[in-house]
């Protein structure tokens, strides 16, 4: 839940970093996120357990692919990006109501929700289904990639779906 997006190729780790990035929040959420899951998966589980979290992971990746959001190096590409956020946008709007925050980052698209609550029930409910999301305030964002959601059609539906689960409160 820090907010981290990362991607291995081959036996490398790649991290997110830029020159926006703040030592107090995004440096320090990637320092975090790789400190706890290092501690949690070498320290806290034993080899039958680190492999059935592996068969976990590739069992819901043949279900619903990870969607993550795209950078420069895995298809971000900054019209592409204007284009489908638009229409995730559109497709969220028309199901949830929710509109599009003001505020965008490249490869995410900001939605604006009612309270930070449901902001961080949306987030934590998107993550169980492969679909990485990060919270600022009462905005939810969520990824923008059309190499593995092309049309919006994954993102736009999960957002519903989870919308429709935490407006019944």
């Amino acid at each position: 839940m820090e907010n981290v997006s990362a991607w291995c190729e081959d036996s490398v780790l790649e991290l997110p970093a830029g020159p926006q990035y703040r030592i107090e929040k995004e440096i320090k959420n990637v320092i975090t996120v790789i400190a706890k899951t290092c501690h949690y998966f070498a320290d806290h589980l034993r080899s039958g357990q680190q492999r059935a979290v592996g068969a976990l992971f590739k069992e819901m990746n043949a279900v619903s692919p990870l969607v993550q959001p795209a950078v420069a190096c895995h298809g971000f590409d900054p019209v592409k990006q204007s284009e489908l956020s638009a229409g995730i946008a559109d497709g969220i709007e028309r199901s949830t109501g929710l509109r599009r925050a003001g505020r965008g980052y490249a490869g995410w698209l900001g939605v604006e929700c009612s309270s930070v609550r449901t902001a961080i029930r949306m987030m934590r409910l998107l993550s169980t289904i492969n679909v990485l999301s990060r919270r600022e305030d009462t905005i939810l964002y969520v990824p923008v990639n059309p190499l593995t959601d092309p049309a919006g059609e994954i993102v736009a539906r999960a957002v519903s779906d989870v919308h429709s689960l935490t407006s019944r409160d």
